[in-house]
């Protein structure tokens, strides 16, 4: 039985109620559609932040409008957008903004704050820009369809999951092995930073096994998880030297790297990939148009 604010109006009196949900899913509306912001109407995000009041501070709500050059991607799960409006009232989607190729080609595969939707049009999604959209607002757009292969839709899918399941890794380790792994592909991206892009497009993830010891020195293996099928020579030689120089600058009294094992996602055993936890190396900073470096860690 439909429920209060679950109905589209009908257009004949004949005609029975459908619920949004429905509609919206027949329409093509699913995770990954994307969709632009028609003239005249306005989506943005809004933010909380502390302000300045009289007697003291005070929250104000901060909104950053969607541009008419980017575009929205839908972030919520399909069957969340066929539910009732009672159950699931909103739709959640990300900002997608337009970028320069420079930034586009070295957003790395292990970035948890960008995913490229369309690399040719320059279709970066923002982790960041989080908006959330009623269902009868949906109703009034739109959706395209999804503008990459559908094994670049499963990679998408497997992004969103992995922002929110991104493992802790103990201090020691970050001190002494993330931070000379991040300044190795800092001097990487700018001595060679045609060998740094062929090397994010070969690997999927850097993952590391769990340390077995709960002191130093912890004794590690790094995996590079690369893509299925055949790599480049260029691809072949990039992660060769970047596996070679992996355990450079790293502290031997806090982590030891017993070994470096490229292995392809197509033979990858699911019970050794659950014995490893991923490493996100954040290899690039976005400051203004241009790609500068390696990204802090810890940083939000």
């Amino acid at each position: 039985m439909a429920q209060a604010g679950d109905e589209v109006a009908p257009t004949q009196s004949t005609r029975p109620t459908q619920r949004i949900g429905d509609l919206l899913v027949e329409r093509g509306w699913q995770q990954g559609s994307v969709f632009r912001v028609p003239e005249g109407m306005e989506i943005c995000f809004v933010s909380n932040e502390l302000g300045q009041a009289e007697g003291g501070a005070a929250i104000q709500q901060k909104s950053r409008r969607v541009k008419a050059r980017e575009r929205l991607v839908v972030v919520t799960q399909t069957c969340d957008i066929k539910a009732g409006e009672q159950a699931e009232p909103t739709v959640e989607v990300l900002i997608c903004t337009v970028e320069k190729s420079s930034f586009v080609q070295k957003v790395g595969p292990n970035s948890a704050r960008w995913f490229v939707i369309d690399a040719q049009a320059g279709l970066v999604a923002q982790a960041k820009y989080r908006v959330q959209i009623a269902k009868q607002v949906l109703a009034q757009l739109e959706p395209e369809l999804w503008p990459g292969t559908s094994e670049r839709w499963e990679q998408f899918v497997r992004w969103l999951a992995r922002r929110y399941g991104r493992p802790a890794v103990d201090d020691r380790i970050v001190e002494a092995f993330q931070r000379p792994v991040t300044a190795l592909f800092d001097q990487l991206e700018a001595e060679q930073p045609e060998l740094v892009a062929a090397f994010n497009q070969a690997v999927r993830e850097v993952r590391i096994t769990q340390p077995t010891t709960d002191e130093p020195p912890f004794k590690l293996v790094v995996v590079l998880l690369t893509r299925g099928g055949d790599l480049t020579e260029e691809e072949q030689r990039a992660i060769g030297e970047v596996a070679g120089a992996l355990d450079s600058g790293v502290d031997p009294r806090i982590v030891q790297v017993e070994a470096v094992e490229v292995r392809s996602e197509d033979t990858y055993a699911v019970r050794d990939y659950f014995a490893t936890v991923p490493l996100y190396l954040e290899y690039f900073t976005y400051r203004g148009d241009d790609v500068e470096g390696a990204e802090p860690f810890g940083t939000p």
